[in-house]
Parts: C-alpha cells; structure tokens; sequence
C-alpha cells in the first residue's frame, strides 16, 4: 500500500484466470457423472478414458499407470472404484479439484501424464450431515465443529448397491455379478493456537470383482470354454493414513506430514492346468515437509523433501506361460502343459528421497515459475533430476494471458517391484517425460474464458514386458504426443438464475516405438485418441430445480484386427467344448472400432423443509440409444465370423435389451437428504 497525491493506492497480484480448477458446484451435477465430482476429469481437454471398467484415464497419451492422484498432497491408490462409476472419495470432501497435464509445478511428483489435485475444506462453519441413496450405491457424510469454529471432524463413506438393483433384474450371465465396492474418508483438525494445528487423516477403500460361470457343454455365445467350470475372483484396496502439523503466520506456510500408504491387489483363478493365489503391496511409510514463504518482494518460494521406507511384497503363487509372448496357452492340455506354476515369496524395501524448489518470481517481462526436483532410490542406484519452467504474461489489465510450460517429469517404476521381485527386473531406470506447450487464455466479459494450448511430449524408458521372457520388465519403450487443446468455459454466478460450463476439444497424435528391436518403426499408441470434443452446460432455474446436458464424442482408441482363428485345435478336456483362438493382423493397431458419442441428461429438484433440504435428481445416459463399442471382444467359442465374432463390447452407457434387441438409455435416480 502506498499513498499519493491521488489517495490510497494498494497494489496486490491478480489471480490469473485459470480453466482447469473447477469448483465444487461445478463438478457435482454435471450429467453422465452419477453426481460423482471425479468423474469430471474426463471432459477436460487431453483426457481419455480407454478402460471404463477400471475407471483408468490417460493424458495426453501417457500410459493409464503415468498419473498421480491426490488429496490435500497426500497419495490415493486409485481414483475410481470397478466399473469406473464411483471415485474412492466422497464428494462432500471436495471443495474444489485441480488438474494439471504436461508440465506441471515441482510440488508433484511421479508422474509422466496428468496431475489429479483434490482439496478439502479448510475451514467448516457449521455441522453437516447428508445421506444418498441411488440405484448404484448409498452414502453418507458428517461434520461436526467445535463451539469456538476451529475444530472439526468430517466423515464420509460410500457402498455400492449395483447387485441389490439392477442384479435383481437378471441383466448378467449365471455366475456373473457387478463389482462390490467401499469407502470411507476421515479429516479431523486440532486448532492448537492461531498458528499451529494439527490434522489427521484416513482414506481407505476396496474393490471386489468375482465370476464363477456354469459349465458348459455346447459352444454358444452364452458360454466361454475358457472360464467355463473354473473361477475368478480379484480385489483391489489402499489405505492411507496422515498425521499433519501446519504452521502458518504472516508469509510463512510449513508442513511436516507423517503418511503410511498401502496400495494392494489380490487375484485368485482357478483354470484347469492355470492357477493363482497372489497378494501384492506396494507400501511406504514417510516424512514429508512443505514449506511455502512470500518474501517482500512478492516473490513465492516453495521447498519441500520427502523419504520414504518402501516395503513392496509379495507371495501365493502363480502360473506362468511356457510360451512365447504372443501366442496363447490352452490351460486346459493336461498333456502338455503350458502354464508353470511357480510360488510367490518376494520382498524388496528401499529408501527413496526426493527434494523440490519451486518459485514464484513476477517481473516487468512476465510471472516466472521456475522448478526444480530430485529423487533417487538409494539401493537401487537410480536417480532423476527433473527441471521445468513455466512463464506467464498478462496484457491489458488482466485480459490476455500468453504462457509458455516446458519441463521433465518421472516416475520410478512400481509395477515390477511388487511383483515377483526376483524375476521381473527391478532394476529399471526412471521412466521419463519432456514436455513443451505454449498457448493464451483470454477472459472474455464476465466468467468466460478460453484456452488454446498446442503441446508436444516426448517419453523415454518406458516400462514394458519383455517379448520373449513374459514377466519381466524392460526400459525398452520410447513415444511421443502432440496436439492442440481447446477450452471454452462459463464459470457460475452469484445470480438466482445461472448458467455455467465448459466446451472441450482435443486433437492428438499418440505414437510408440521400440528403438531396441529389430523393426523400430512407429506405431500408434494404444492411448491414441485422435478427437475428442465435450460439452458441459448446466443452468440454475432458480433454487428448486437445476438442468444440464452433456455430450460428448471422440475418435476410438485402435485395435489390432483379428483376421481369423486357429481352428479349434485345442479345447476345454473337462466339458469337451471347443476352443477357438484368434489370430491378430501383423499391423498393430492400424484399425479401430466406430467413434464413439452419446448425449446424457440431468434433472435435479431441490425439497426445503425446517430441518434441511432434500435433492432427487434423475440422470439418463445416452439418451438416443447408441451402441457405443470400447474394445473388441472375442469369443473364444465361436470361430472367426464375419460381423459375429469379433464384435465389440459396449461400455456401461449403453444398456442393451436382448429381447426386442434394442438399446436404451442407463438409468440413475437417487435421492439426497442433508440436514
């Protein structure tokens, strides 16, 4: 602040208008999203979702495993539960997300695709309490505030209710069931004086996906000699627990976190000749610091460090293919056995370090973001030094904003390591991203905006299988994405009657290449995802009634052809059904499925009462009926036939009735009573 002849002048940073931080309004009721803020993620710019089942999204063509996910800076596991439907954190946690791609700030780390930010409330005025209950899951959240407004506690949790609806309705096979699912969340604050508080935290959640389908004795298309007779079953889970202590006065910001983090995966089978039993984790315990510090010159300095003890194991036993990768085993040959089945008793722990520098400087030339992290992993010899740069002009008064992003992100590898230690080379190097983008971001009157980012990414040691040694892992992968992104955006207002959202469209060029082959030639990437375009709008009538629609389209993701079968030479020796199976095109991935669009709708009614407010709200997804193909399903009980075998699989939107064989929109209605 300073006074002239012209009065009192205060001189302050505007905060510059961003497009990828979404309120919590924002991101509830958008429609097609089962009122799930997360799912939001997948209408933004650079974003595909190439596995609906596991709730998996790549950016910018980064693998679906190069992402990280976090909630007020601490770690989740996955961010969506089976089917892709539910996150694994409630909404009432969220008061607003962030998500970063390409280049992004040194405070994150592990990653060579996209950055998901969650963030809790920081401070809560009132006591809370909310339970829903849909045709997918029921839920529930509280919050309770001491009298004094510096204390609280919030709970939230969600269980799936899939097989009590729309199980009842016979819609899946004998011996088939939708995926049980759970969460659960805990923030509790600790106001110790005006400047110390501590925090506690624990998020937990888990998966359950089970078949266990009836034996057949005819090939048919409701029969999979394959799984015919034997049973599936496999669980996922992490649990994260955080003790924080935050300091804050003035321009001082510290953090000392104390974080366990448990990610782990369980898989039973039982196939004949195949057999699996095996339990994975990939723990770690830690002690992070952040610290963030304006000095007087309105420069921002931002350090962290970080180690961590990991303790990946794993154990059972598994069963491994005698052949060559690429050609497909018969479980069922009791005379030649192709599978070896081998016992799991495997153990890796390592320390991992990792520092950061992040800055903030503005100057007469722009807002200058230089960063800076380091990690190593001290037994295994491997470390990453990984600079970026983020520049940023604004002109005339805050109306344009030129930027400029380039960096190198890394993930260490994490697969191979809670795996079978020994036999999948753990040893790997980090995998690498080099990142460059320029674009503007232009308000335009009162809560618009629109972004245009060209970029370019180049990505090195990729992790894959080795081709001839099935379960072990090679740096052996390169690739490269490059596009243009696009966003306009409606941000919502104060006013009784508003409208908000978003338009998305990306144009990307996703390709792999193995530089250590014998044929190093390009080939498009499996996250290849030429176009995808979104359109978000929602419109506040007034405070009883809300509306909104969305619709989206986009360029599937390629598939390599089948072009015939092997003839039934091998077959299910228990039931005596025949096994068909395919043989792929030597052009990997040079085809691809129909495009992919649908339109989802929204309705939500608000109910006041006294003691609170009831919303019901309906959803229709794919509201004309389009059959929406995401992979190419083959059935192993038919040879290859023309239009029948392959065909594709439909993802959830499209609920197909076989009799009068015709496809109608999914739907979702619940009910929400907060008080």
């Amino acid at each position: 602040m300073e006074i002239n002849a012209e009065g009192i002048v205060v001189k302050g940073k505007k905060e510059k208008p961003n497009t990828k931080k979404f309120s919590h309004d924002e991101i509830t009721q958008i429609p097609g999203s089962f009122g799930d803020p997360i799912r939001s993620i997948e209408t933004l710019p650079g974003v595909g979702v190439p596995s609906f089942f596991l709730g998996e999204f790549s950016v910018r063509g980064a693998n679906t495993n190069a992402n990280s996910y976090y909630l007020d800076n601490l770690p989740i596991g996955n961010p969506f539960h089976a089917l892709g439907i539910h996150s694994v954190i409630h909404k009432s946690m969220i008061e607003d997300m962030e998500f970063h791609s390409g280049s992004y700030s040194a405070m994150y780390q592990n990653a060579i695709g996209g950055v998901l930010s969650l963030h809790t409330p920081k401070r809560i005025s009132k006591d809370f309490n909310s339970i829903e209950l849909s045709l997918f899951s029921v839920s529930a959240s509280g919050t309770r505030v001491s009298e004094d407004f510096q204390d609280y506690v919030m709970v939230s949790g969600r269980k799936s209710t899939m097989n009590e609806t729309y199980g009842q309705f016979g819609v899946l096979e004998a011996g088939y069931n939708f995926p049980d699912y759970y969460d659960a969340q805990i923030k509790a604050k600790k106001s110790l004086n005006p400047n110390h508080s501590l925090y506690f935290y624990a998020l937990v959640s888990e998966d359950r996906v089970g078949i266990a389908p009836e034996s057949g004795d005819s090939n048919s298309e409701e029969s999979n000699p394959i799984l015919d007779g034997g049973d599936v079953s496999l669980k996922r889970g992490f649990s994260t627990y955080a003790l924080r202590w935050e300091y804050e006065k003035s321009r001082l910001k510290n953090q000392i976190s104390l974080i366990h983090f448990h990610p782990w995966e369980v898989a039973d089978a039982n196939l004949a000749n195949l057999e699996i039993d095996a339990r994975t984790k990939s723990a770690y315990s830690s002690i992070r610091q952040d610290m963030e510090y304006k000095d007087g010159y309105r420069n921002k300095w931002e350090f962290g460090s970080e180690v961590r003890y990991l303790d990946y194991s794993s154990g059972g036993i598994t069963s491994y293919s005698n052949r060559q990768r690429g050609l497909l085993p018969n479980p069922f040959d009791v005379f030649d056995r192709q599978f070896q089945v081998s016992s799991i008793d495997s153990r890796y722990n390592d320390i991992y370090l990792t520092s950061y520098l992040q800055t903030e400087i503005p100057t007469n030339w722009g807002i200058w973001q230089p960063g800076i992290r380091y990690e190593a992993l001290r037994d295994l010899d491997r470390d990453s030094v990984t600079p970026r740069l983020r520049w940023d002009k604004t002109h005339d008064s805050g109306e344009w904003n030129l930027f400029f992003k380039m960096g190198r992100m890394s993930r260490y590898p994490t697969e191979p390591m809670a795996g079978d230690f020994e036999a999948s080379n753990p040893r790997l190097n980090f995998e690498k991203s080099d990142s460059i983008s320029m674009g503007f971001l232009i308000p335009i009157k009162k809560d618009w905006m629109i972004q245009a980012e060209p970029f370019y990414q180049e990505f090195s040691d990729l992790i894959i299988r080795d081709e001839k040694v099935s379960n072990r892992f090679q740096n052996d992968e390169i690739g490269l994405s490059r596009g243009l992104e696009l966003m306009i955006r409606k941000k919502p207002s104060s006013s009784k009657m508003s409208f908000y959202g978003w338009m998305s469209y990306t144009y990307s060029e996703n390709l792999r290449r193995f530089p250590r082959s014998d044929n190093d030639d390009w080939i498009t990437s499996d996250m290849d995802m030429r176009h995808s375009f979104n359109l978000v709008a929602g419109l506040k009538v007034d405070e009883n009634w809300r509306i909104g629609f969305r619709f989206h389209a986009r360029s599937s993701f390629p598939i390599t052809p089948i072009i015939g079968d092997d003839g039934g030479t091998t077959g299910n020796f228990f039931t005596g059904q025949r096994i068909y199976y395919p043989i792929y095109s030597e052009y990997e991935n040079s085809s691809r499925l129909p495009a992919y669009h649908r339109l989802d709708l929204r309705i939500d009614r608000n109910f006041y009462y006294e003691w609170g407010v009831v919303s019901a709200y309906l959803e229709l997804l794919n509201v004309y009926g389009r059959n929406n193909f995401v992979e190419q399903n083959w059935n192993p009980a038919s040879p290859a036939l023309r239009e029948t075998n392959p065909r594709g699989t439909l993802d959830i939107a499209s609920f197909r009735l076989q009799n009068p064989g015709v496809t109608i929109p999914l739907i979702n209605f619940g009910m929400e009573a907060k008080f």
